[in-house]
């Protein structure tokens, strides 16, 4: 069975013809919860290496508590207008939400090594004794 290219073209363009740029953000973001749902029930989340930490722990040797609590402030900050320009849906802001996540998990890390493990109060927080 041959593909019939200019009908499947004309089938797309007759189904797109009846979206709106709103449609399709709604669509794309009801795609993106479902992905994160799958990811979430699968338990494949981002985390650090030992090889990333042992890099991590390197820079922030060099670094005293005010600059690494200003790097958090600076990341915290970036990713807050992110997550408004998400909100306010200045275009496809997926990318820009992701790169400032990684970017707060780096200065969490940063400040985890500073201040300590806070898996404690994660637990407490979360309802549930490890």
């Amino acid at each position: 069975m041959a593909l019939d290219l200019k009908e499947l073209e004309r089938k797309l363009d007759e189904c797109l013809q009846k979206e709106t740029p709103e449609s399709l953000r709604e669509w794309l973001n009801k795609k993106r919860i479902e992905e994160a749902e799958a990811d979430r029930l699968s338990g494949q989340f981002s985390s650090f290496s030992n090889d990333q930490i042992e890099i991590i722990k390197k820079q922030v040797r060099g670094w005293d508590l005010t600059y690494s609590v200003l790097r958090a402030i600076e990341e915290l900050s970036e990713l807050t207008v992110a997550l408004t320009h998400l909100w306010r849906k200045h275009g496809d802001r997926q990318h820009e939400v992701l790169v400032e996540m990684a970017d707060v998990r780096i200065a969490l890390k940063h400040l985890e090594i500073v201040f300590g493990n806070c898996q404690d109060f994660i637990d407490k927080k979360v309802g549930k004794e490890s």
